[in-house]
């Protein structure tokens, strides 16, 4: 009898389950959850092609990998051949795990550090209607500073926050959201019109900050920025006594 041949053949397949760092680990999951990470804002779709090159497996394998996350709702072809998008499953899903998120508790170790660096009252604010709604704080150690508090609403377009917040939709919403506004005047810097609003709005999104200087109150400078993903936070650096 012939010995068995020990060698691949050149167009042998290869094994879509390759060993990982962990026995416990199944990689045919591990390779459906680093196809998921492929997806990004300026990445919508995905071609089964750079799916297998990224992973570094058969085009066979990706499409197997591909059909089966689309089977469970988590994928969805696209309209070319051998391509697919995010499915509507994963929003399902999102939906469930931000219900469970600690805003507060998660976001107070960035803004504790930000205090720290310039001394002022920390903010975290949703948009709330009209309003910037603050979700947390933390106090500034200047002996002069804000006075804030959690759940303080304050109105968007002449909040620093509220626009950093407005900035994230375009004009048509915010002229929606505004129609038949009458904007009232806090201080002589108070915005007074949708126009207004709009280019401060269209400054903001290109510098990718915001001021408020003393439109809410005489005396009172803020500025502020979106956070826009989670995942674009900055990375934190060990904090130093002022």
């Amino acid at each position: 009898m012939s010995p068995r041949p020990t060698g691949a053949a050149a167009d042998e397949e290869p094994s879509d389950e390759p060993a990982t760092p962990n026995r416990h680990l199944v990689a045919s999951v591990l390779h459906g959850l680093t196809i998921l990470d492929m997806f990004n804002r300026s990445r919508r779709s995905i071609a089964i092609g750079e799916m297998a090159k990224q992973l570094g497996l058969h085009k066979s394998s990706a499409s197997r990998l591909a059909a089966t996350l689309a089977a469970a709702g988590y994928l969805e072809p696209d309209a070319q051949a051998g391509v697919y998008r995010l499915g509507g499953r994963l929003a399902a899903v999102g939906r469930l795990a931000a219900e469970d998120v600690d805003v507060e508790r998660t976001v107070t170790p960035f803004l504790e550090e930000l205090t720290w660096i310039t001394g002022e009252t920390g903010h975290l604010a949703i948009l709330d209607g009209k309003d910037s709604r603050t979700l947390a704080v933390t106090d500034g150690w200047h002996t002069v500073r804000m006075h804030s508090w959690v759940g303080k609403v304050s109105p968007a377009y002449c909040s620093s926050m509220g626009k950093a917040l407005l900035a994230g939709r375009s004009d048509d919403e915010v002229r929606e959201l505004y129609r038949g506004e009458q904007f009232e005047t806090f201080t002589q810097h108070t915005v007074g019109s949708i126009q207004s609003l709009i280019r401060d709005l269209d400054v903001l999104r290109a510098r990718g900050y915001g001021f408020d200087d003393e439109e809410l109150e005489v005396g009172l400078r803020c500025v502020s920025a979106p956070i826009v993903d989670g995942d674009e936070m900055p990375q934190r650096h060990p904090r130093q006594d002022p």
